[in-house]
């Protein structure tokens, strides 16, 4: 089967101008709210003549004629901050209950303020979406790697294209830096509006399972879906398994043809066993990609240290070799998902294989931060749930030739079960364990390391510590020549975060820094 054609220009020739929707009526907002099933419930105050602009959830960023939306999180319950809204020059709020505010302060009255601001969002910037060809990438490992790579790939032919993910924001060509991997609502159709004004036709994105099921992709219009795996994670917010893929699911149920001469699809996994749930009663034309099956497939696979090679197939072509500077079979099937997404937008077998060969490292995922003159191969890498863990070790042992040692930690404040069992996977695929800290938050770091260690067998060659520049430390003092470290855990991450502060940190660097130390003494170990 041929893949379908987009018509998405290439950069550089005439698009069209979008002009942003400048102000809106509130009673527009008000039937835009109504739409929604059991959303709008009531409306208090004078909402007949009133303009708004612009909505915002943070009560310091609001500017005079803008919305306040009420949100109720984890740690703060936005209805506190609405008199301070009002004060600041809000024309209007949404709230879930009725406030105490100056006569005549018009108040949306909603079930749920999440699903309200994603709607008025929508409404306010213009439907942006519907200007862009959007990608959505979900699943528990591998979306910031196929985001990359599939916007590598649409920018390879010059379809210029934003990109919104865990490392970074990407709008018209320049870097943002990302607080989330998927933005608040307001924030993220605030960037697509920003994309289109910016001259990108395209867009990829992460949908992670607390956007979903938040309500921070509501009024999406996404073209193309990719799943790429399920395993558990995030269980102590969605409880269950059935409940975390319901989640991921939900993606798929918002696929749409508008903003494309096109139909939709559903690009799923076909080797994760979840992929038949995710695309149960879709409507919608499903692309599989696989290693042991799918319509997109990879065989001959080599791994290498520093590289991946395979032969691609696709669909009524024939199939070409590719080299991927990724190395790892888990980053085949990235990179299968980021093919099968591209093919489906028009692109033949040889120009993904192009592509894909010029496309460079993900920050902070299997970053080799270790150079030629170092006797040890330093590497650091995001893997923070069991699964991602088992995979980057599994990696390692394909290419190392001497010792594994690794450090790593769990973070607080999130699912526990997931610790004993990623303390089981480092003892058992390598040779030296320094459990130590990731985002303690306001957990004690030395309970989480002690139950890490809990999953091992043993606690011969393991030791916890906790301050994690140490723990870097301790991983490149006790190497031997030849051996491999890895850093899991932070990855691009410059941060760590502790029960009264945000601290600069950065993996990276202090791999660097301890490196050097090691080349000052002559690549020797502390024990020799």
């Amino acid at each position: 089967m041929e893949s379908r054609k987009f018509d998405i220009p290439r950069r550089g020739e005439a698009a069209a101008v979008h002009d942003r929707v400048s102000r809106v009526k509130l009673t527009r907002v008000k039937e835009e709210l109504a739409v929604e099933d059991d959303l709008l419930t009531e409306t208090k105050g004078q909402v007949d003549g009133v303009e708004v602009h612009d909505l915002h959830y943070h009560s310091g960023r609001v500017t005079p004629g803008s919305i306040f939306v009420c949100i109720v999180g984890e740690n703060a319950d936005g209805h506190c901050f609405a008199q301070d809204a009002v004060e600041a020059g809000a024309a209007a709020v949404i709230v879930e209950r009725t406030l105490q505010l100056p006569q005549g302060t018009p108040q949306l009255l909603v079930s749920d303020s999440r699903r309200a601001m994603a709607v008025t969002a929508d409404l306010l910037y213009g439907h942006p979406t519907g200007k862009l060809l959007l990608i959505g990438v979900t699943g528990t490992s591998g979306k910031t790697t196929t985001t990359y790579l599939t916007r590598h790939l649409l920018e390879y032919y010059d379809r210029p294209t934003g990109l919104v993910g865990t490392v970074a924001t990407i709008v018209g060509g320049k870097r943002l830096d990302s607080e989330l991997t998927t933005p608040e609502s307001a924030d993220l159709q605030r960037l697509f509006r920003q994309m289109v004004d910016a001259g990108d036709q395209c867009a990829v994105m992460e949908a992670s399972s607390h956007a979903l099921s938040l309500a921070r992709v509501l009024r999406c219009s996404y073209n193309i879906g990719i799943f790429t795996n399920l395993a558990p994670e995030h269980l102590d917010f969605h409880r269950t398994m059935d409940n975390y893929l319901e989640a991921k699911a939900r993606l798929f149920s918002m696929l749409s043809g508008e903003g494309a001469d096109n139909e939709p699809a559903a690009v799923v996994n076909a080797d994760d066993p979840y992929s038949s749930t995710i695309v149960e009663g879709l409507d919608v034309r499903v692309v599989s990609y696989g290693i042991e099956e799918g319509e997109v497939r990879a065989s001959d696979i080599r791994l290498h240290p520093d590289c991946s090679r395979f032969e691609l197939h696709l669909p009524g072509e024939v199939p070409v070799s590719v080299e991927i500077l990724l190395p790892g079979r888990f980053n085949v099937y990235n990179a299968l998902a980021a093919a099968a997404a591209c093919w489906w937008t028009g692109f033949s077998a040889p120009e993904i294989s192009e592509a894909l060969a010029t496309a460079e490292p993900v920050p902070g995922r299997f970053e080799v931060v270790s150079g030629p003159q170092d006797d040890i191969v330093v590497i650091v890498d995001f893997a923070h749930t069991p699964d991602e863990l088992e995979n980057l070790l599994e990696t390692v042992r394909d290419i190392a030739q001497e010792r594994i040692i690794v450090a790593f930690g769990a973070g607080g404040d999130r699912d526990k079960t997931k610790r004993p069992v990623m303390g089981e996977i480092a003892h058992r695929l390598a040779d030296w364990v320094v459990v130590t800290s990731d985002n303690p938050r306001s957990e004690d770091p030395q309970v989480i390391a002690e139950e890490v260690v809990d999953g091992m067998k043993d606690t011969e060659n393991c030791e916890i510590r906790n301050d994690r520049a140490d723990a870097v430390r301790r991983c490149i003092e006790v190497a031997r020549s030849g051996d491999v470290v890895v850093l899991a855990g932070k990855g691009h991450e410059t941060y760590q975060v502790f029960a009264e502060e945000t601290v600069h940190y950065d993996d990276r660097q202090q791999a660097r820094f301890f490196l050097r130390e090691r080349r000052r003494r002559g690549g020797r170990t502390q024990d020799e």
